[in-house]
């Protein structure tokens, strides 16, 4: 995190920290203050307010959660009074978590080594996932007295609320540091940056985030009409420069209420009550989850909120802090892939909802449709059932993968009508059954986590990603996932899914009907002994894995291999005209360990060979066929 700040003096105690109203100037120490960005943030423009980071109405209304990570109860006390004074002049609420194992958008720390104090800016603070970083910072508070920690709290919170630092204002263009032209006159700050303070902070570093971002006007600015001095979102750092003040021979105390264009313009941006919208939840896919871990990736160009434990009447409100929300970013384009992981502290059953936030009017009718989310990453699906993702027709959702584990329940997964699926991975699903029907841009079906290519004739070595579970996730026989992150096609992965899906047991199975686009069926340790593959007419690849009495290499003694001539006959020929189709076999170890060497009698190995061939498939054995004895 990059932060950033302007620079007064500040009252020193240098022997005993104070936390009350009675510390007393003892010597001149520089202070600094400003804002800070998250990692992946390009710096802000100018202007009062960043209309893309105000907060929706509603979650304002009912609370911005805040905790602190750390300080003096005395500190927390003068924080949370300072900070309610933004409550008086409009509808916003800061919940203050006695908790702090809870989660937040806003984390408060007190740093008394660092001379810097600073805050994210508006909906930024969502955009930190890690609940133990800070996304406000108090530095070197021991040294100040309570008038300039107010000021601090009064702005840290005005930043919190999506207000910018006043002297961004667009209509701030002081003639007395501007150049003929009109423009910020960079040198003379510089020189007067790195004659007083260059020492505290290089000019590089303050040039990025103060004199660069003003050429920049292209992001949506809320401001009020005239260039405020008297806000409390101002600094006096041009003012000195001016007047060629050092900054440690400044005397005066900056502002420390509210002015009357800072009580206005929040009140302007946060009225509820006077405006016309409100948020509602529009529920997307739901699951009952019992594991202890839930890990997911929901990517979209929305925002969402995600329920931990749904309750119907609770359906028309917006996320407490027993949940969570996810802004889409500012300064995204396109889809933008927010990760979700929550960690439980007992086995009992939560509902699970995915939510869009939507925006409208009292009178507006509820949408039975969403354009949300175009993929669903469920990576610790273990223990998870009762799927639904019929609460509202996902009009998007492209994408979606379930990764379960040795809890997963035996159900039936059913996806039909889906008019923009494309592609669907369904891992360790043990005995449940696939149904997909009248899915057209259906292409891909798979059980294993990626798409293996077979760029080898044996298993390799490849960089693996194995999903982060903790030793309580493991316990819970939470999967993992191989392969790339980013890439769904891969090189063979080195070692099985221990966990199989689809069997002959009653209730499992595969059944597709009326998906004439599908091209690819992966298959990956599955218990099925058959499968009927006519209706697939334009498949192209086929990756089949499976314990030895499966259906790769199943079959009476004598005839090793039956299950799988049997399946593969049923195939249709390859109508793709550039090349061969691609099958794929692989035998497992009944310890799953390991991949085996697949063992079949030679008169249905060559059997199957030549009527593949004659079919234009290519089929490549895992470290060969060996024909039976």
């Amino acid at each position: 995190m990059a932060a950033i700040g302007l620079v007064l003096s500040g009252c020193s105690q240098n022997d005993v920290p104070a936390d009350g109203p009675n510390a007393q100037p003892t010597q001149s120490v520089p202070h600094f203050y400003g804002y800070a960005l998250p990692d992946d943030s390009a710096p802000a423009t100018r202007g009062v307010a960043d209309g893309t980071k105000i907060w929706p109405k509603e979650v304002v209304k009912n609370g911005l959660t805040v905790k602190f990570l750390d300080g003096s109860a005395a500190s927390q006390a003068f924080v949370k009074d300072a900070a309610n004074e933004w409550a008086k002049y409009a509808n916003v609420k800061f919940n203050f978590l006695e908790d702090n194992t809870q989660p937040a958008l806003v984390r408060i720390t007190f740093d008394n080594a660092s001379l810097t104090s600073w805050a994210l800016t508006g909906t930024d603070h969502a955009r930190v996932t890690d609940q133990t970083q800070a996304t406000v910072q108090f530095g070197n508070w021991f040294r100040l007295d309570d008038r300039f920690k107010r000021n601090e709290v009064l702005r840290a919170f005005g930043q919190v609320l999506g207000l910018d630092l006043e002297f961004r204002h667009p209509k701030f263009h002081p003639t007395w540091i501007t150049d003929a032209n009109g423009n910020i006159d960079e040198a003379k700050i510089r020189t007067y940056w790195e004659e007083q303070l260059n020492s505290f902070l290089f000019w590089e570093e303050l040039k990025k985030y103060v004199i660069d971002p003003l050429e920049d006007h292209s992001l949506l600015i809320r401001s009020t009409d005239e260039y405020d001095p008297n806000s409390v979102m101002t600094w006096p750092f041009y003012e000195m420069i001016a007047e060629n003040i050092p900054v440690l021979d400044y005397d005066d105390y900056p502002v420390n209420e509210l002015s009357e264009l800072d009580k206005s313009f929040i009140i302007e941006l946060y009225d509820v009550q006077g405006g016309n919208e409100i948020a509602t939840l529009q529920p997307l896919i739901s699951f009952d989850f019992t594991g202890k871990k839930l890990d997911m990736r929901l990517t979209g160009d929305k925002d969402f909120a995600v329920v931990w434990n749904w309750d119907d009447d609770k359906g028309e409100q917006l996320v407490d802090q027993e949940n969570g929300a996810f802004y889409y970013p500012t300064d995204a384009t396109g889809d933008y892939t927010h990760t979700i992981i929550r960690n439980f502290n007992d086995y009992t059953k939560k509902r699970v909802v995915v939510c869009e936030i939507v925006w409208r009017s009292p009178e507006a009718p509820r949408s039975d449709t969403s354009a949300a989310l175009s993929k669903f990453d469920l990576r610790s699906g273990n223990n998870a059932s009762n799927f639904n993702f019929e609460e509202s027709k996902n009009t998007k959702l492209e994408y979606i993968r379930i990764v379960g584990g040795s809890g997963f329940p035996a159900q039936t997964l059913e996806f039909d009508g889906w008019g923009e699926l494309k592609s669907l991975y369904l891992n360790q699903i043990g005995d449940s059954r696939i149904v997909v029907k009248n899915c057209q841009k259906l292409s891909t079906i798979a059980t294993s986590t990626h798409i293996y290519t077979p760029s080898s004739l044996s298993p390799i070595n490849v960089d693996l990603e194995p999903m982060e579970v903790n030793e309580e996730a493991a316990q819970d026989g939470a999967a993992r996932i191989v392969g790339p992150e980013e890439d769904p096609v891969t090189d063979w992965p080195e070692l099985p899914e221990y966990r199989y899906s689809l069997s002959n047991n009653a209730g499992s199975g595969l059944t597709i009907e009326n998906c004439p686009n599908i091209t690819t069926l992966s298959l990956e340790n599955t218990r099925l002994t058959g499968l009927d593959l006519h209706v697939l007419k334009k498949l192209n690849y086929l990756y089949l894995s499976s314990q030895l009495n499966g259906i790769v290499c199943g079959g009476t003694s004598s005839t090793q291999g039956r299950y799988l001539q049997e399946t593969l006959f049923t195939l249709p020929p390859c109508t793709n005209t550039e090349s061969k189709g691609t099958i794929i076999l692989r035998g497992i170890n009944t310890s799953l360990s390991d991949y085996t060497p697949i063992y079949i009698k030679s008169s249905i190995v060559n059997s199957i060979n030549n009527r593949m061939n004659t079919y234009n498939w290519q089929i490549t054995w895992d470290s060969g066929a060996y024909p039976m004895p």
